[in-house]
């Protein structure tokens, strides 16, 4: 999939921006507060409906009512044999806090049910939280990918959240009329019953995919880190459910339901203490490893930084392989935090891969890509010149 052209009105500082970009690498530059950002998070709001840098009401250009971002797309190759071309355009109102999305002027009733069409991976510096965070920020990380990857499981996982809510509201009223009971009565735990069966039915189903995606992760996250790094240090993922397994892998759907279900059951007193479910893929972890260490605990900044970005590039290769569809590229003001040797195996593999949206404070990584077309865009105040990037006879070529 590429992204053809872009344009921005009221759009944090950009008043009226119009872009046409390389189907390959485009990188733009400036200083900091220039308006760079923006348009990666432009694209976010085409690909994804919504920003990986602020809430909505913060992007309208100030003595703004409304901001509005319409691309023009082109799909990869599909079952015809013929590329389909698209314009989608995203309206947010600050007046009544809504959003109008449409393709091909066509409004789109169904958020949930748009994403995935256009698949974009997205890496920021504040990113840096899904090593080096909370577990809640690894899991958003798996959730996002896998939300693009199948319908399915977005929809298994707001299903899960609105029963999840319920419960919790229950559980809530039980330890608010608890009055020093150490038992919930038969017919309170009769409300719980149905939330329960949901509940464990919704989670084992999130718990079963999110299991498999990571084994499947396992080497494009290999290939992808060695490939940066260049060293031989070995990377891996394991997840750790909140609920007590025997092994990782190796049960069935209807196994990880049942034991949910009994965990449920085992942990209701908890439960109705704290007033909310303590248990369930909510709460899961990811165990980001390299060489038999934790990643969160042990790994340098350079390690961690690496790692991070190897989870990204497997986003990318594991998305193209389940939707068929080249996922863009957006990495903003990630590159110049590698250190050089890194930041120039980083950008030679860009070079090579789908098309890539970089944004830097500092062009001077731009010297690794590979011969091609490319394009730079100065970025100033919320101004934009573009300009064709000619690789000198002296850059590497890769």
């Amino acid at each position: 999939m590429v992204l053809k052209s872009l344009v921005l009105n009221n759009f944090r500082n950009h008043r009226s921006t119009s872009l046409t970009f390389s189907d390959r690498f485009n990188a733009f530059i400036g200083g900091n507060g220039q308006g760079k950002t923006s348009i990666l998070e432009a694209i976010s709001y085409l690909c994804l409906t919504k920003s990986f840098a602020g809430s909505d009401a913060t992007v309208v250009t100030r003595d703004e009512n409304e901001f509005r971002v319409q691309g023009k797309f082109r799909s990869d190759f599909g079952p015809s044999g013929k590329c389909t071309e698209s314009t989608v355009e995203l309206l947010y109102r600050k007046s009544d806090g809504k959003k109008v999305l449409q393709v091909n002027q066509a409004t789109v009733d169904s958020f949930s049910a748009f994403i995935g069409s256009y698949p974009a991976v997205i890496l920021a510096s504040d990113y840096e939280q899904i090593t080096l965070g909370p577990p809640s920020a690894r899991r958003r990380f798996l959730d996002m990918l896998l939300s693009q990857a199948s319908r399915m499981y977005l929809e298994d996982l707001m299903a899960y959240r609105r029963v999840q809510r319920n419960r919790n509201r229950i559980l809530l009223d039980m330890r608010n009329r608890a009055s020093g009971r150490s038992e919930p009565s038969s017919s309170e735990m009769s409300l719980l019953e149905p939330w329960d069966e949901q509940l464990s039915f919704l989670g084992s189903r999130i718990m079963e995919k999110r299991m498999t995606v990571l084994s499947e992760l396992q080497p494009y996250i290999e290939n992808a880190y060695r490939e940066i790094a260049g060293v031989a240090e070995h990377p891996e993922v394991h997840y750790e459910p909140s609920i007590p397994i025997s092994a990782e892998g190796g049960l069935s759907r209807s196994d990880l339901e049942g034991l949910l279900r009994e965990a449920l059951k085992d942990n209701i007193r908890n439960d109705i203490l704290l007033g909310r479910t303590g248990i369930g893929p909510h709460l899961d972890e990811l165990l980001f490893v390299l060489d038999d260490l934790e990643v969160r605990r042990y790994a340098s900044r350079g390690q961690h930084k690496t790692f991070l970005v190897a989870l990204k590039i497997a986003e990318f290769f594991y998305l193209k392989e389940k939707l068929q569809e080249t996922p863009l590229l957006l990495f903003d003001d990630v590159i110049v935090e590698l250190d050089e040797e890194r930041a120039k195996s980083l950008v030679s593999m860009l070079g090579r891969l789908g098309q890539t949206f970089v944004s830097a404070t500092d062009g001077r990584f731009l010297q690794y890509l590979p011969a091609g077309d490319f394009r730079e865009f100065e970025v100033i105040s919320g101004t934009v010149e573009a300009h064709t990037i000619e690789p000198a006879a002296h850059w590497e070529r890769v």
